[in-house]
């Protein structure tokens, strides 16, 4: 899939759009999936996750479950050997690779890097949703309990 240049994004709401148009210029939220598929990465929007540094109230490890905040929409980023790309559409999708095509990620992520990488650090997803997301990437969970549908943060 051969990716389009200079998409530039601005003012859009990623509830509505399906499609980001920027003149001649269209890419399609199918189009994205299927480059990171290709390319290694894995949806974890909604998996649940633990944090094995920070600790709640009872002295448990924080759990939560991977979203993206709306700061980090279009955004990507790279920490100890893992890559996050967060779509518009605020999916959020990570890999080990560093040998993603960095030109395709101005089309992709727009905004550029500062993004949260997850599991580049003390957190870890929980291994069985992980691999049920390599293996189907809307993966949801019993009852949808781990939707991959974007709750923000803030």
């Amino acid at each position: 899939m051969e990716m389009r240049q200079g998409l530039k994004v601005a003012g859009y709401d990623p509830d509505l759009v399906d499609d980001v148009v920027a003149g001649e210029i269209s890419i399609t939220r199918d189009e994205i999936r299927g480059l990171l598929c290709r390319d290694g990465f894995v949806h974890i929007t909604g998996l649940p996750y633990r944090d094995l540094a920070l600790k709640d109230d009872d002295g448990l490890p924080l759990e939560g479950t991977i979203q993206p905040s709306r700061s980090e929409l279009g955004r990507w980023d790279r920490n100890n050997g893992k890559m996050v790309v967060v779509t518009i559409w605020g999916e959020v999708w990570l890999s080990t690779s560093d040998e993603f095509d960095v030109p395709a990620l101005e089309d992709i992520c727009p905004n550029g890097r500062e993004a949260f990488v997850p599991m580049s650090n003390t957190d870890v997803i929980d291994p069985h949703c992980l691999l049920h997301r390599v293996y189907r990437q809307n993966w949801s969970g019993p009852g949808d309990e781990f939707s991959p549908v974007p709750k923000f943060r803030d």
